[in-house]
């Protein structure tokens, strides 16, 4: 998956304009540079279709504004994927107040502390030893309708827990490599 290049200077998370922002390039798994400009969300989807689901991670406060939850939503409905698409943020009022604006947008809580499923979130993606802090998060989650993914960057030691817990899904930087390692722990 490509990662982005740093930024010539750090500068909080919204403090670029739109034009900077076009002007990041993103590196390749070896290392090179893409030279493509990042492109808009109404351009993410016109070039995938409208076809593509989307998990939208929410970090700026503007969402929490009505005006802004109000453009998010309008975007993802122009471009045919308001169905499609799922949010989610570590400031789960980001998410909240866009699902203010249109209630039938799923969202989601990713948390690196709280070892409890976050009530109203219907995804949730909790640090994988918060699975372990609590070893009833999955059973809690699932009794109040959300999926579990846990964070989880390196699952492979780890997949035989996660698979007896029943969680729904791993966030893993491999994901290929989790897939094919599921795939051999159900055939033996």
């Amino acid at each position: 998956m490509p990662r982005w290049s740093a930024p010539p200077k750090a500068q909080a998370p919204c403090a670029y304009t739109l034009a900077e922002i076009q002007h990041l390039r993103t590196n390749k798994p070896d290392g090179t540079l893409v030279h493509d400009a990042v492109p808009t969300l109404a351009e993410l989807i016109a070039a995938t279709g409208s076809q593509t689901p989307l998990l939208l991670e929410l970090k700026d406060p503007l969402f929490l504004q009505g005006k802004y939850a109000n453009i998010l939503v309008e975007t993802l409905r122009k471009g045919g994927v308001l169905r499609r698409s799922a949010l989610i943020s570590f400031q789960f009022e980001h998410v909240a107040a866009v699902k203010r604006v249109c209630a039938d947008i799923p969202i989601g809580h990713i948390t690196m502390k709280n070892p409890w499923p976050k009530s109203g979130a219907q995804l949730l993606g909790p640090v994988w030893p918060l699975i372990y802090a609590n070893p009833t998060y999955v059973a809690c989650a699932h009794r109040q309708g959300s999926i579990v993914a846990p964070l989880d960057p390196s699952p492979l030691p780890r997949l035989r827990y996660y698979m007896a817990q029943q969680v729904d899904a791993v966030l893993a930087d491999e994901p290929g490599a989790v897939r094919n390692a599921i795939h051999d722990i159900l055939r033996e």
